[in-house]
């Protein structure tokens, strides 16, 4: 085969994906929805009323910053989760000579969803910073030996343990890295 022919663009055969950008774009508005739970469950963690514990979670109550910088990254995640959230199913085109008369768009929702599972990464990271460290801050892990206690356990090991403030980045990306593996 020539060069310029391995570079043709080819009809791929997938004449009606409707139904597929359709279950993209459901699948965009879930992460979205659970996106929102999460930065609202890390505004509760941060806050004394609810936990009991010093504002942000800092070691000090008195001009230390704590980890309220992840409410900063989880919030931009989840602006941009809401824009990728937009359904691309809603757009429509007339292609081919006016042959194909719907055009599903799947595959710029496919793109955006895979933008969004790392936004979404971010957002759940941070609550889970957020949570351990809080744990932490009780003296408490999860009870019993399952799942949840082993999933602490790996993240409490990777998370450094320092309440002073401090750049939150690497523990961030941890959690992240921790997130992307289970």
């Amino acid at each position: 085969m020539r060069e310029e022919e391995r570079r043709a663009p080819y009809h791929h055969g997938g004449f009606h994906l409707a139904r597929l950008g359709l279950a993209i774009d459901q699948f965009r508005l879930g992460l979205l929805g659970t996106a929102e739970l999460s930065t609202t469950r890390l505004g509760i963690l941060v806050e004394p009323a609810f936990t009991g514990l010093p504002p942000f979670l800092a070691e000090d109550e008195d001009g230390s910053s704590g980890i309220m910088i992840t409410e900063y990254a989880a919030q931009s995640a989840l602006a941009e989760l809401r824009g990728a959230a937009q359904p691309v199913t809603l757009g429509h085109a007339v292609i081919s000579r006016g042959v194909e008369e719907h055009a599903s768009f799947a595959s710029t929702g496919a793109r955006r969803l895979l933008e969004s599972v790392e936004h979404f990464r971010l957002v759940l990271a941070c609550e889970l910073v957020a949570a351990v460290r809080a744990l932490r801050m009780r003296g408490l892990a999860p009870a019993g030996d399952g799942e949840l206690r082993d999933f602490h356990a790996r993240a409490a090991q990777m998370l450094d343990p320092s309440l002073a403030d401090r750049n939150l980045t690497a523990d961030i990306e941890a959690a992240a890295a921790l997130l992307a593996a289970a």
